[in-house]
C-alpha cells in the first residue's frame, strides 16, 4: 500500500496511507490544500489532485527535463500554479520572471534552521561593539584629561592611552557593521519563514552575501598587511 507524506502550510503532518487520507478529506481531518508526495511521484501536488472522487491514487505523466525546472502560474487553474514545495528528488524551482511563486519548504527549512546560530554570532558581535565603544569613550577621556593637564597624571595622556583609542575606535567600526547585517539576515529569514515568498528570500541573501563581502575584504586586507610585513622584516634583515 502506498504511503503518502503529507503537509500543510510548509509543515509536515505526517505519513499517511490512501484509505487515511481519503477518510481524512471526508472527515475534514485533511484540507484541499494540502500537498501530497509518495515515492514515484514527479513532484508534490494537491491531495484533491491526486486522489480526486477516485480511491485510486492518479499522478501526472512524467514532466520534461525543461518543466520540472519551470512552472508557470495559471489564472484559469489554481493546481497548475507553481507547486511551493520541491519534490524530494529534486530541490531545483525556477520561476519566471525570479520572484514570484512561493519559495520550496526545504530551502525554508534550511534557512530557518541556520538563524539561531546567525542571531548568536550577531549578539556576540553586539556585546563586542558596545565594550569596544566603551573603551573608546574611556580612553578618549583620559587622553582629553592629559591634553588638559599639561604634565600629565600617572598614565594620564600618555602614548599607550593614545593607542588603546585608535584600537577601540577602529575595532568598534569594524564590529559595527556585520553585527547590524547579522541581524537584519537574522530579520529577513523569521520574514522568510511565514510569507515563503522570493522577494523577503532575495533580500536575506543580498544580506548575507553583504556580510561575506565585508569579511572578504577584510581578509584581502590582512593578507596585504601580513605581506608588507613580511617582505619589510625579510629586506631589513638582508640590510643588516
Amino acid at each position: 500500500m502506498s504511503v503518502y507524506q503529507v503537509t500543510r502550510e510548509g509543515q509536515e503532518l505526517g505519513s499517511f496511507d490512501a484509505s487515511q487520507i481519503e477518510e481524512g478529506l471526508k472527515s475534514g481531518q485533511f484540507l484541499p490544500s494540502d500537498w501530497g508526495w509518495r515515492e514515484g511521484m514527479s513532484g508534490w501536488q494537491g491531495l484533491t489532485e491526486i486522489f480526486g472522487s477516485s480511491p485510486v491514487p492518479q499522478t501526472k505523466a512524467p514532466l520534461s527535463s525543461l518543466s520540472a525546472l519551470v512552472r508557470r502560474p495559471s489564472a484559469s487553474n489554481p493546481t497548475d500554479s507553481l507547486n511551493p514545495y520541491a519534490a524530494p528528488s529534486s530541490n531545483v524551482i525556477m520561476v519566471a520572471g525570479g520572484t514570484n511563486g512561493t519559495v520550496p519548504f526545504a530551502v525554508i527549512e534550511e534557512l530557518t534552521n541556520t538563524r539561531s546560530w546567525v542571531r548568536t554570532i550577531a549578539i556576540i558581535l553586539w556585546i563586542s561593539f558596545s565594550l569596544q565603544t566603551l573603551g573608546f569613550l574611556v580612553m578618549g577621556g583620559l587622553a582629553l584629561l592629559g591634553l588638559i593637564s599639561k604634565s600629565g597624571i600617572g598614565p594620564v595622556g600618555g602614548p599607550e592611552i593614545v593607542i588603546l583609542f585608535v584600537f577601540y575606535g577602529i575595532f568598534g567600526a569594524l564590529t559595527y557593521y556585520p553585527a547590524k547585517k547579522l541581524s537584519k539576515y537574522a530579520a529577513d529569514i523569521a520574514s522568510l519563514g511565514q510569507s515563503q515568498s522570493f522577494t523577503d528570500l532575495t533580500a536575506a541573501l543580498a544580506e548575507q552575501r553583504r556580510v561575506w563581502k565585508f569579511t572578504a575584504t577584510l581578509l584581502i586586507i590582512y593578507l596585504a598587511i601580513m605581506l608588507v610585513i613580511f617582505v619589510g622584516s625579510t629586506l631589513v634583515s638582508f640590510v643588516r
